[in-house]
């Protein structure tokens, strides 16, 4: 683990260096990873949420890579702190030729839970409570989405835009 030095300009944040177990998938910049845990090289190896599957991807949330980690490669992934660059997924769709639903706007301070289906993470809901400590908060305002209808020069599934968030995954 890493810890970034305390001082006085900068928020503190945490660390870990992870290995990319995906076949043929790098993990992007901002999107949420977990832990594999398959008894070979736990607390180490990680793959998308996606891949990880719903159980897997907030049960063992292993952070944010603050760069692309390559397939097969290793990287950082940040676990606690203030990020710039969580993706989160403002509007999604189930196929590129369908059209986009509406999206709400997010504000500072909503639990944000990390969603396998565009593999990024969502509003957790407007005032939503929780018996738990959230390990993604909003620190930032976005304004809502209007629908759009699909084109077919766009084959995109998902809209995302870079939040401000808190990590609080250690």
């Amino acid at each position: 683990m890493q810890w970034q030095l305390l001082n006085k300009i900068s928020p503190e944040k945490v660390f870990i260096f992870v290995g990319n177990a995906e076949a043929s998938a790098a993990l992007p910049a901002g999107e949420p990873i977990c832990f594999v845990m398959n008894g070979t090289r736990d607390g180490f190896d990680v793959v998308k949420a996606v891949t990880g599957t719903a159980t897997k991807a907030t049960s063992l949330f292993a952070g944010v890579p603050i760069k692309e980690i390559a397939s097969s490669g290793k990287g950082t992934t940040q676990v606690f702190g203030f990020i710039e660059n969580l993706l989160y997924t403002q509007l999604s769709r189930a196929a590129s030729t369908d059209s986009y639903a509406s999206g709400v706007a997010v504000a500072i301070g909503e639990l944000l839970q990390v969603s396998t289906a565009p593999n990024g993470f969502l509003r957790s809901g407007a005032g939503a409570v929780s018996a738990f400590l959230p390990f993604a908060v909003a620190c930032e305002t976005k304004a809502s989405a209007a629908s759009s209808a699909s084109t077919t020069s766009d084959t995109s599934t998902r809209v995302t835009l870079s939040l401000k968030a808190f990590l609080r995954a250690v």
